[in-house]
C-alpha cells in the first residue's frame, strides 16, 4: 500500500510546523499528502484554505465541517483518515486554542489515544526552539 499522509491544519503555529513536517515526509516517502481543515459549520474558510495552499501547494486541501457541540475536531480527523485509507496523521502538539501551560492539546492527545492509524505529533511551533525554523 502506498503511504498517504493526512495533515490536520488549523492555522496555528503548531499546525503550520506539522504541515511542513508532513510535506517533508511526503516528499521523502513519495506519499500522497492531503491537508484536512476541520471547521465549525458557520466558520469562514477562505483565509485558512489559502494559507494551507501556500504552505503546501502540491497537496490536496479538504475542508470538513463539524456540528459545534456534537463533534470534536479529533474525531472528524480520525474518521476522515479511516474512511479514506490514510496511513499517517500528522498533527501539531497544540492548536488554535492551545494554552501555554499545557504540553499537548486535546486534539493531539485524543488522536494519539484513539486514531485508527499512526499519529505523528509535531511539538514545536514555527520559530520556537523545537520548531523547524530553528533547524
Amino acid at each position: 500500500m502506498k503511504p498517504a499522509i493526512l495533515a490536520a491544519y488549523d492555522g496555528s503555529p503548531y499546525s503550520k510546523a506539522a504541515l511542513l513536517e508532513a510535506r517533508r515526509l511526503s516528499k521523502a516517502l513519495g506519499a500522497k499528502l492531503t491537508v484536512l481543515i476541520v471547521l465549525p459549520d458557520d466558520a469562514p474558510e477562505e483565509d485558512i484554505v489559502e494559507d494551507a495552499r501556500r504552505l503546501a501547494p502540491e497537496a490536496e486541501v479538504v475542508v470538513e465541517r463539524m456540528m459545534t457541540g456534537f463533534e470534536n475536531p479529533a474525531s472528524v480527523i480520525a474518521s476522515y483518515a479511516e474512511r479514506r485509507g490514510y496511513t499517517l496523521i500528522v498533527v501539531g502538539a497544540k492548536g488554535v486554542a492551545g494554552r501555554e501551560d499545557t504540553l499537548i492539546g486535546s486534539t493531539a492527545l485524543w488522536l494519539a489515544a484513539n486514531a485508527p492509524v499512526s499519529v505523528l505529533i509535531v511539538r514545536g511551533g514555527l520559530g520556537t526552539p523545537a520548531g523547524p525554523a530553528s533547524s
